[in-house]
């Protein structure tokens, strides 16, 4: 076996109360081994495995443990693992532990693995971690105590994703979890695109969503779930073949539509509408406000007048009539602007009882002009006298 020039003293010290033994191994260019070989004798305990080396930048090709598979052929390492940093100082400074490749010429490849003897931190692609652990190349994993932590992924910092935990301490009000586009750093880039809140609020386009979702793009806001009730009410929206269905799943609840000028429309679990107020009972449409019809059809309507035509119907006397109007200062059958004023009028109905004046006052003219031609024929009778 063909070692390069790797020389490991082994110190064996036996436990307390029992003799001392020690036992070494010398392994080198000039020894002969026997292939697949390798012994270990000696008793005690093992106190320390010290690599003998200069001491110096492993990284430049020095190693304190070198390894490769054994080919006859070329003896180059293909790994290698030990302490880099220069030892300075009374007590040893630096000597920080790392693992190590090698290209095929023996050069160093990469270091893919550094442990910070003072802080613990891991590094996987960097001997500066950030962080208890910290991936560089592919993309970053960090998870640091007293900041904020999560995972970037990309490696440009203009197409660069991150997963972002936004506070260490829990009860923080920015606590929460984010996913960040272009990121360039722990700080979170240029924007949230998703966010999960304290409570389990989501945001999209938001770090603080008011809502249990909540999306946000250009200053437009969608809110998803803003109620304060806590009862267990459904609110569905659909597209069947009918069209766009709004659905809740309450007999108790109806819907209320609002802007920043107050109540717009809202409807009545039973149906009834109201615009711009509250629906009124017993009314299925109430509007607060001037309405304007090109066209209004009031339907199936059960007493339209025209049983005034009819032979048995009595017509009241022209005297009665304004006997009525000089007491009561409206007339027969129509309501007085005072009842008008207390609970309004429906128009079906006041548009019939207007009709039945107009077809009365039809038969007084026709009664008048019968009167009248009556009196003219007697007048021309007793003319010819």
């Amino acid at each position: 076996m063909n070692w390069k020039f790797l020389s490991i003293g082994l110190l064996l010290t036996a436990g307390a109360g029992s003799a001392t033994a020690q036992s070494y191994i010398l392994n080198d260019a000039s020894a002969t081994q026997t292939p697949g070989t390798f012994n270990i004798s000696g008793t005690g305990i093992a106190r320390r495995l010290v690599a003998v080396d200069t001491m110096q930048n492993n990284l430049t090709g020095n190693v304190l443990l070198g390894l490769h598979k054994h080919n006859a052929a070329w003896a180059g390492l293909r790994f290698g693992m030990g302490l880099i940093n220069n030892e300075t100082g009374t007590n040893g400074v630096g000597s920080n532990f790392a693992m190590w490749s090698y290209n095929d010429n023996a050069t160093v490849r990469s270091n893919f693995l550094f442990v910070n003897r003072e802080t613990g931190a891991v590094g996987i692609g960097t001997t500066t971690p950030v962080s208890r652990f910290h991936v560089q190349g592919f993309g970053n994993f960090f998870n640091v105590d007293t900041v904020q932590a999560g995972i970037n992924i990309g490696a440009a910092s203009n197409k660069r994703w991150a997963l972002l935990r936004r506070a260490s301490v829990e009860g923080a009000t920015s606590y929460g979890f984010s996913i960040y586009e272009d990121n360039t750093g722990v700080s979170g880039g240029s924007g949230a695109r998703l966010h999960i809140a304290p409570g389990g609020r989501v945001g999209i386009g938001t770090t603080s969503p008011e809502s249990v979702l909540q999306l946000v793009s250009s200053g437009q806001t969608i809110k998803f779930g803003s109620g304060t009730n806590s009862s267990s009410y459904a609110f569905d929206l659909g597209v069947n073949d009918d069209g766009i269905n709004f659905n809740n799943n309450s007999t108790a609840r109806g819907f209320n539509f609002t802007n920043g000028n107050g109540q717009l429309v809202s409807i009545a679990p039973n149906g009834n509408v109201g615009i711009a107020a509250s629906p009124a009972t017993g009314y299925k449409l109430s509007v607060n406000g001037s309405a304007l019809f090109t066209k209004a059809v009031v339907k199936a309507y059960a007493n339209w007048p025209d049983f005034v035509f009819e032979e048995d119907y009595r017509l009241q006397p022209i005297e009665e009539v304004m006997l009525f109007v000089k007491e009561h200062k409206h007339l027969p059958g129509i309501p007085s602007a005072k009842e008008v004023a207390e609970k309004g009028q429906d128009l079906g109905e006041m548009n019939a009882k207007l009709l039945q004046k107009v077809e009365e006052l039809t038969l007084y003219i026709a009664e008048l002009k019968a009167e009248m031609k009556k009196e003219i024929d007697t007048l021309k009778a007793e003319k010819k006298q």
